[in-house]
């Protein structure tokens, strides 16, 4: 076969944009949100930077989880009952996952800017420019 009468391929860099862009966007709530743990009855929120506690609806306390770590180890009395590692682990968790959203964000802008690689080798498609 010649290069005319091959068929072309479809184009998919179009859907990978697209879930490349959602899965960033969903990355980037998930950094910010203070919902990843949530106890309704308690009205408790954590998020991987800092924990939110209602007593009302309008009454919130947002403080930062190494501080909620401290008062814990302190109550107690005993350090095995909170983990020194949870807060600042929230705080590795929320850097890799802006790394990785920016990762992806980064990706689709190569994708978007990049031409088909094939258009050189065929100029007379109508979908390639000269």
């Amino acid at each position: 076969m010649t290069d005319d009468m091959m068929p072309l391929k479809k184009d998919n860099r179009p859907l990978a944009i697209a879930l490349a862009v959602a899965a960033a966007a969903c990355l980037l709530f998930a950094c910010f949100t203070q919902k990843w743990l949530v106890n309704t009855q308690l009205e408790i929120g954590f998020g991987l930077r800092s924990n939110e506690v209602c007593g009302g609806p309008d009454s919130c306390q947002s403080r930062s989880n190494s501080s909620l770590v401290s008062e814990l180890q302190e109550a107690e009395g005993n350090s095995d009952n909170a983990s020194g590692a949870f807060a600042p682990m929230g705080w590795v968790t929320f850097g890799v996952l802006i790394a990785a959203a920016l990762g992806l964000l980064a990706a689709a802008a190569s994708l978007s800017r990049r031409r088909n690689r094939t258009c050189r080798w065929r100029r007379r498609r109508s979908r390639c420019s000269a």
